[in-house]
């Protein structure tokens, strides 16, 4: 499964999915209709933080500093438009 799943195998705890799905927006439609817990980005949370049908919770679990890289072709490297994309998603990054 993954890093969710290993955590909560430490701590004794497993998680039954139901239904699984890495887009945000559907994990969120799908947890307001259903009874379901999801597990995703504080961030995409406070999207519905004022939902009375979701309650925010922390996980049972210290969360592991995740490490993103980038790639890109060599012939994309002075591209200026390239160059804002990449600036951009590591200032977005560095501020999480």
């Amino acid at each position: 499964l993954g890093w969710v799943d290993d955590a909560l195998d430490k701590i004794g705890k497993k998680r039954n999915i139901w239904v699984f799905t890495r887009h945000y927006q559907a994990a969120l439609i799908l947890g307001g209709q259903d009874n379901l817990i999801v597990t995703l980005p504080s961030k995409a949370a406070m999207q519905v933080s004022d939902d009375k049908r979701f309650a925010i919770l922390e996980p049972p679990f210290d969360i592991p500093k995740m490490q993103l890289k980038m790639l890109w072709s060599p012939l994309l490297q002075h591209d200026p438009g390239h160059k804002w994309l990449r600036q951009t998603i590591k200032t977005v990054s560095d501020i999480g």
